[in-house]
């Protein structure tokens, strides 16, 4: 029989093999693969020997791998973890306290999927605790909390079992802390929505128009935290054009997330809440990391009302991006007349989009009538101010 070194890494036909036999329940064939030294506490591939058994209910397997050494609490780079999956894959109760009895740690977050009405699944990291209660199974929440369980440890997301419980209105998984308050009335398609893949409960719930649960939400959570998209709850309530869940937000200090959904709020064109978040303190003038300013987003979305918000509250009419190119040289390349005209009668130089004008008016007759009537005017008042100049 060939003998592994301790530090072997299992190659994927070596994981293939164990995991078979894992999966056909094969105790035997486990025993003969662990006795040529396999490692089982590798996390090189997406899954653990344990986590596989753990997934497929296999009691006595799960206990053969815990005596030949496998750790308890050891999950994948992905962090998934054997107590998360066991509550998460409703195994027995029986597998649950296997696991406890071997160490697991009852507060590690783990992740795992979860499946809500057959739709896609959802990837969420929770305690055990808050597990137990999403799955609805009283029974291990409370195994879990005579282990010592904390009912405040914090989610991924800022969450707790003992927020969850109200959530879910399974406040009575938690009886042994008769000090609860009463559940407040949120239904569980706030928490879990259809097809909101990667959304924390909050971003959940702006994006269902459950501002009632968003707002009990905010009480516990982190205004500010993207979920696994990179969303933030602000920016959510911003691609939902949904002005009162902006404001809500806002009232919860979301305030230092502006600058990415100020310039969403651009880009979908939504006046209403341009201007609302110009009130709350957006900065006009940002230059974000790619070189691009509010009014710049806002002529090349060509939004002409958006453009004349800007310009009203002080954007820079001359300011350029990362390339050189100023707001009037951006127009005239989308060929836009009128936001022309606007940066014109607000003071852009044209002379810092000679070129881009130049060629417009080459393009077409009407632009070319208009940039000659400019520049006509401009040559007037350049020599009256000169003249002006002389005599004094």
């Amino acid at each position: 029989m060939y003998i592994r070194g301790k530090n072997h890494i299992p190659t994927v036909a070596e994981e293939q093999q164990l995991f078979a036999a894992i999966r056909e329940n094969d105790l035997n064939k486990v025993r003969d693969i662990i006795a040529t030294g396999y490692n089982l506490n590798c996390q090189h591939f997406s899954s653990t020997p344990l986590i596989v058994a753990i997934k497929h209910k296999n009691l006595d397997m799960i206990k053969l791998l815990l005596d030949s050494g496998a750790n308890v609490n050891n999950g994948t780079r992905d962090g998934f973890l054997p107590l998360s999956a066991a509550i998460s894959s409703n195994c027995p109760i029986e597998i649950i306290k296997v696991l406890i009895s071997y160490g697991a740690n009852v507060n590690h977050i783990g992740v795992d999927f979860f499946n809500y009405e057959n739709l896609l699944p959802l990837v969420i990291k929770l305690t055990p605790l808050s597990w137990a209660i999403v799955k609805n199974n009283k029974q291990v929440a409370q195994l879990l909390l005579e282990n010592g369980a904390d009912i405040n440890g914090r989610n991924d997301d800022g969450t707790s079992a003992l927020r969850l419980s109200q959530i879910f209105n399974r406040l009575e998984f938690l009886q042994k802390n008769p000090h609860l308050a009463q559940p407040h009335p949120v239904v569980e398609q706030t928490y879990i929505s259809k097809n909101l893949e990667g959304c924390t409960p909050l971003t959940a719930a702006i994006v269902s128009g459950k501002l009632d649960d968003a707002k009990a939400l905010l009480e516990e959570v982190d205004s500010c935290k993207a979920d696994s998209n990179k969303q933030t709850p602000l920016l959510a309530a911003v691609r939902c054009e949904n002005l009162e869940a902006v404001k809500l937000l806002l009232n919860y200090k979301a305030n230092l997330t502006i600058p990415t959904a100020f310039l969403e709020a651009i880009n979908l064109k939504c006046l209403e809440i341009v201007k609302y978040l110009l009130e709350k303190g957006a900065n006009v003038n940002k230059k974000y990391r790619d070189g691009c300013t509010p009014l710049i987003k806002a002529i090349e979305n060509e939004s002409l009302k958006i453009v004349k918000e800007l310009l009203n509250s002080g954007a820079e009419v001359n300011l350029a991006n990362s390339e050189g190119m100023t707001p009037l040289a951006l127009a005239a390349n989308k060929r836009s007349i009128l936001i022309v005209d606007l940066l014109v009668e607000t003071g852009a130089d044209i002379n810092l989009a000679r070129q881009e004008l130049e060629e417009f008016a080459k393009d077409d007759e009407d632009f070319d009538t208009y940039y000659e009537n400019l520049k006509e005017k401009r040559e007037k008042r350049d020599f009256r101010y000169g003249a002006h100049e002389a005599a004094d």
